[in-house]
């Protein structure tokens, strides 16, 4: 059998992929994010700590201090607990989400 060998478009592909999956992380804990927003319209930074690492709740609270737009918009409410989705927010759930849905950028 003749060993594997990969164009360097192949290559590049295939480093790529690897580099997306590294950087993402375990889905298991962009889906809790993502859940907690869907279902209970806030994130609690402290519980995301407790049960994903005090690292994970640190990448979601950066990623929340750039939803500014959204906040200036009325749409989600920031504070040193977490992110609350507000009233007016609600119908629009889906597009906050996707900002924690790296497949959806």
């Amino acid at each position: 059998m003749s060993d594997l060998v990969l164009t360097e478009e192949q290559e590049l592909l295939r480093s790529t992929a690897a580099d997306f999956v590294k950087a993402q992380g375990n889905p298991e804990r962009r889906r809790a994010v993502i859940m907690g927003l869907m279902c209970d319209r806030r994130l609690n930074f402290a519980a995301l700590a407790r049960d994903h690492g005090i690292g994970f709740a640190m990448d979601c609270l950066r990623q929340c201090i750039g939803l500014q737009d959204l906040e200036e918009d009325g749409l989600v409410h920031l504070t040193t607990e977490g992110l609350e989705v507000t009233a007016l927010g609600v119908p629009l759930l889906r597009v906050i989400a996707q900002r924690f849905d790296p497949l959806a950028a």
